[in-house]
């Protein structure tokens, strides 16, 4: 995750680190129940306890705190992905059933988060860049978890390829979202069906499996 936090925040002491979780966590609880949109850096302030001037020092404004609530999230899902093993007997196509639902495990646990990415940020640029960050971060992780357990073949923009494939599970989360106010088991399972189908353009049906893979 460094490379994704890397410059987004100045270092601050350990009790400004704390401060500033304070607020992260602030931020979540008023996403709990609100729009992205409908709160305000006051609101947050007012939640975390913590004066509007101290506050300034940490976060300049309400865009900085989404974007610290997104690190946090961020963090989250790079480690459940990565932590993912094929099962024995594992094709592929399960495999990368199986780093969906780790995510979306992930997601599901953090609602608030699920409510900023998926409930509309406005004009909130570095929010909405370090998702695509994110993204780009988890297709890679995908690809190399494939590649470390399969036999792939090769073929022409295979990193872009894995990205469209996480952008299709990414659009359908998000109607799922959107149309429910939660990521519904069937939708979800029609993310794993559509990145998949996409992605057999490209992989066979069956892939040899790695020796100690």
């Amino acid at each position: 995750m460094d490379d994704l936090v890397a410059g987004k925040f100045k270092y601050t002491s350990r009790k400004g680190r704390e401060r500033r979780v304070k607020l992260i966590e602030a931020a979540k609880a008023l996403l709990e129940t609100k729009r992205p949109q409908d709160v305000s850096f006051a609101d947050v302030c007012t939640r975390a306890r913590i004066p509007r001037p101290s506050a300034y020092h940490f976060f300049p404004d309400i865009e900085s705190v989404f974007l610290g609530v997104r690190l946090m999230h961020a963090e989250a899902l790079v480690t459940s992905l990565g932590s993912v093993e094929r099962v024995r007997g594992d094709a592929w196509s399960r495999y990368f059933g199986r780093l969906v639902d780790a995510g979306v495990k992930v997601m599901r646990a953090d609602r608030a988060t699920t409510r900023l990415i998926y409930g509309g940020v406005g004009g909130w640029v570095e929010v909405k860049e370090l998702n695509k960050e994110v993204d780009a971060r988890l297709a890679q992780l995908a690809l190399e978890g494939l590649e470390r357990r399969f036999e792939l073949p090769s073929w022409p923009n295979r990193e872009a390829a894995m990205a469209v494939a996480f952008t299709i599970v990414d659009s359908i989360l998000r109607l799922s979202f959107r149309t429910n106010e939660e990521l519904t088991e069937w939708m979800v399972d029609e993310a794993k069906r559509a990145a998949v189908s996409y992605l057999k353009n490209y992989l066979p049906e069956v892939l040899p499996v790695r020796e100690r893979s």
